[in-house]
């Protein structure tokens, strides 16, 4: 995203001002859904474990509720 190629850089541009927006919007809940989905798709499955910070969405079964909704509708992270 923040080096766009040509074919998709509008694309991507506003994908990253639809995320601004949420961050500046200062709605708490959708800001913790955005990081926790972000969370999701970067770190969750690296080598060191989950993030404290994530730990209660995890024993929420809140990630493994996104890889099935992923899973549902055909999604690849």
């Amino acid at each position: 995203m923040l080096n766009p190629d040509l074919i998709n850089e509008s694309k991507n541009l506003k994908l990253l001002e639809d995320v601004v927006m949420i961050i500046q919007e200062q709605n708490r809940n959708k800001s913790t859904v955005l990081e926790s989905v972000l969370y999701y798709l970067v770190y969750r499955d690296n080598e060191w474990g989950i993030h404290p910070d994530y730990a209660k969405y995890e024993q929420k079964q809140f990630f493994e509720k996104l890889n099935n909704l992923f899973e549902e509708t055909g999604i690849k992270p």
